[in-house]
């Protein structure tokens, strides 16, 4: 288990507005969750990252996965996660991808330890909304009882209770 971040993004706080959900509106079934590893004293919430696959950047797992998205090889021009890289990393059974140094966020220039949540199906998540096991967790370990979600850090948090 590792103690993660997921931040809700835009006005409405929708997953589907970050990359690559806010590129298919239409087809949810490649959508993603995306969460960012944390110190164990800030984790609100804890996710198993399962069967997982672990790169440097987005575009070394498009290289891996399918290398034709990005034939120029060129991390600034592959920074996304491309829809095909999540469907094939599916099918290739796993259920997270790490990226231990994401540094292509707008936002967040710094290195990150970015981690896709693959788990199907896909589903937004809601306030009260219970997350069942084996993927999140509080940081007792318990499963998450119910999901808050906090509006003022726009961050998701497990309740056990």
């Amino acid at each position: 288990m590792l103690p993660v971040v997921h931040f809700f993004i835009g006005p409405q706080s929708k997953d589907a507005l970050s990359m690559p959900n806010s590129r298919l509106p239409t087809q949810q079934s490649e959508w993603v969750r995306w969460l960012y590893k944390t110190d164990a004293a800030e984790a609100k919430l804890w996710f198993d990252v399962g069967r997982t696959r672990v790169f440097q950047e987005h575009v070394n797992a498009t290289l891996a996965f399918n290398a034709s998205e990005c034939p120029t090889r060129e991390p600034t021009r592959c920074r996304w996660l491309f829809p095909s890289v999540a469907r094939l990393a599916r099918e290739a059974n796993l259920t997270s991808i790490q990226f231990t140094s994401h540094t292509m966020d707008r936002f967040r220039p710094r290195p990150r330890y970015e981690i896709v949540d693959l788990q199907r199906p896909w589903r937004q998540w809601h306030d009260g909304q219970e997350l069942r096991p084996p993927y999140y967790a509080s940081e007792d370990g318990a499963s998450c009882a119910v999901l808050r979600l906090n509006v003022t850090s726009r961050r998701a948090e497990c309740h056990a209770h």
